[in-house]
């Protein structure tokens, strides 16, 4: 069983690797979209549970993750451009 372990995180790495740049941007989107529902869920629970502190963290983090999805905004569109 350790061997195996050992070796999962190159097997991961290697798998990567042969993914085009285009299928891991569009892993990386689904991903942040994800994020962006468990923030909106995770505000709807703190509203119903009248809690402003989670809500506020809640709001951060939403804003947070479209920061993050600007740069890949950005790249994706500039791989269309080029395709």
């Amino acid at each position: 069983m350790h061997k195996v372990l050992l070796f999962y995180p190159i097997q991961i790495n290697a798998r990567v690797r042969l993914m085009s740049q285009h299928a891991q941007h569009r892993y990386q989107l689904w991903g942040w979209i994800l994020f962006i529902g468990s923030a909106i869920f995770f505000m709807a629970s703190s509203i119903r549970a009248d809690d402003p502190v989670s809500l506020a963290g809640g709001a951060l983090f939403l804003v947070a993750c479209f920061v993050f999805l600007v740069p890949l905004m950005a790249e994706l569109r500039a791989n269309v451009s080029n395709s």
